[in-house]
């Protein structure tokens, strides 16, 4: 299903272009929101509404497996239910806040590159096939007929549960793009303004000050970024003619990387209660400001996106 994602807030933007005339005037948004909310909170969005409505898609993909699993025994043949994201590896820190998250893998950059090689490793794409979790030719040896008789239990399971109209799902997003892709924009401009803020400079120059005193010299959370996309990437095209395939030896080279990762990850954690602070504030007063100018629009895409969620967790999913 198309699982609508909010832009991730972004903490921190060099602004270096920006004039000091331009930060001295930046000390507030000029105005008080109506409510104090973001526009993650307003939408229904964020982490909490996405962790619910992918447990609603893993119940009834695990609902179909269950019906497939009873419908095969019926013709005398085992199925192997599927888990609900077939053949995927599992997500880095999944379930994790965002403190226990930088805690043990930083900020999943370095540490997601290990993380799947270590799986890869484990699970070799020449072993696992073309469908890694039902072994389709162990239960019978006949696999046309069996084919045969699954896609006939697939049919009657689509029959009972009803199929969504496809076609209404992609007017509903197109729909949808129309009126949120102007707010986007708008959005981002609001959080620019929000960066420039004479309050969240200050914040930022003292979470500076003390990233330097762990032995680390960034500017703004997105120095952080670049800089270990950059190392890695380094690491990458010195690695097999630029082939990162995952060895023992390869390993013992990334994990310094890792190492790195994880303690400028450690010195953010404990500088960052200040920034936070400051920045969840702003956040609130300037997106609920924007909210108040855009309401009507927020509103219509709310709507119309719960609209498509109830349709692509109905009935067979295509």
């Amino acid at each position: 299903p198309r699982l609508r994602t909010l832009l991730a807030f972004v903490c921190a933007v060099d602004f270096g272009f920006v004039s000091a005339s331009c930060e001295e005037n930046s000390s507030g948004s000029g105005g008080v929101p109506s409510e104090d909310q973001t526009v993650d909170e307003f939408m229904g969005w964020g982490a909490s509404a996405a962790e619910a409505e992918y447990q609603a898609f893993v119940d009834l993909r695990n609902r179909i497996e269950d019906m497939l699993v009873e419908c095969m025994a019926g013709h005398g043949l085992e199925y192997a239910p599927r888990e609900a994201d077939p053949g995927s590896r599992p997500l880095l820190g999944e379930g994790l806040s965002e403190v226990e998250f930088m805690a043990q893998y930083g900020y999943g950059i370095i540490t997601n590159v290990m993380h799947e090689a270590r799986w890869n490793a484990e699970y070799p794409p020449d072993e696992v096939g073309a469908d890694p979790d039902t072994l389709w030719g162990e239960f019978t040896d006949d696999l046309d007929t069996y084919m045969a008789v699954l896609d006939e239990c697939g049919t009657q399971i689509e029959e009972e549960l009803g199929r969504p109209d496809p076609g209404i799902a992609e007017e509903l997003v197109a729909s949808i793009d129309e009126v949120w892709s102007p707010l986007e924009s708008e959005l981002e401009e609001t959080q620019r303004r929000m960066e420039r803020d004479s309050r969240f400079r200050a914040a930022e120059e003292t979470w500076s000050a003390c990233l330097s005193g762990y032995g680390h010299d960034f500017d703004t959370a997105n120095d952080i970024e670049s800089y270990l996309t950059d190392k890695l990437g380094e690491f990458e095209e010195s690695a097999n003619n630029g082939t990162l395939v995952f060895t023992d030896a390869i390993e013992t080279d990334l994990q310094p990387l890792v190492d790195e990762e994880l303690a400028i990850a450690a010195a953010d954690l404990a500088c960052r209660g200040d920034l936070d602070r400051v920045r969840n504030e702003l956040r609130r007063e300037y997106e609920g400001l924007f909210i108040d100018e855009y309401r009507e629009q927020l509103e219509e895409v709310r709507q119309r996106d719960q609209q498509l969620k109830e349709i692509l967790l109905q009935g067979w999913q295509w």
